[in-house]
């Protein structure tokens, strides 16, 4: 009786923080990771973490020839968590860096930007649960506009044969309305870090900027 308890209590609890979760996934700044746990899952988040939208379309830009910005393309490892990414040409760090819970990158002279933040849950924290109720949160949002497209994105690699997963998590396209257009992967990893990771634009720049976030977003990989 007691583990039918525990198990309603946890699936319960997963829902929760899926939806807080979900109802977030358009803006990395909206909330803070830090020390976010299921008890805490309907707490107001803070907003100090990462804020790649701070820069708005008409702020001062850097030109493209600064000595800050990548002539080109450019693969980062993140030696604490394990996993890789890839920046494009023209593009520089706003903030952070590789091995921190948190960077922002921007291209220079445009809206766009990529970001990644993470933070440790607890180990029995039901990561798969919150997956299956976010994407099915963000799926219903499609219906409602506030997303064009989601899907489950897992990372999955052969290992002496076997499949062995090294991150579960879903992915989404945001409408935009009220802010940034957004491509957003969220996951965890095999010991519960959860993961925000996400390239966006304004939406007038967002159609033309698309097959460069996609491509930023695809490249991201966890290691062994």
């Amino acid at each position: 009786m007691k583990s039918r308890k525990f198990l309603v209590t946890t699936c319960l609890i997963a829902g929760l923080v899926a939806a807080v979760l979900a109802g977030n996934a358009g803006n990395v700044g909206a909330f803070d990771l830090k020390g976010l746990n299921p008890a805490d899952a309907l707490k107001p988040q803070g907003t100090e973490a990462v804020k790649p939208n701070d820069a708005k379309p008409n702020d001062a830009k850097p030109d493209a020839s600064s000595p800050k910005t990548s002539k080109e393309e450019k693969s980062y490892t993140n030696n604490t968590r394990r996993f890789t990414f890839t920046i494009p040409a023209g593009w520089e760090i706003s903030s952070g860096t590789p091995d921190s819970d948190n960077m922002v990158f921007r291209k220079t002279g445009t809206t766009q930007h990529f970001a990644f933040q993470y933070t440790q849950l607890a180990s029995d924290f039901p990561a798969e649960a919150s997956v299956k109720a976010s994407l099915k949160t963000a799926m219903e949002d499609i219906k409602h506009g506030k997303n064009i497209a989601a899907k489950r994105r897992d990372d999955v690699k052969k290992v002496k044969g076997k499949d062995v997963l090294y991150a579960r998590g879903w992915e989404l396209i945001d409408a935009g309305k009220n802010g940034p257009q957004r491509i957003i992967w969220q996951c965890y990893d095999r010991e519960n870090f959860y993961f925000n990771f996400m390239a966006s634009a304004e939406s007038n720049e967002f159609d033309e900027a698309k097959p460069t976030l996609q491509k930023i977003i695809d490249s991201i990989k966890f290691l062994e």
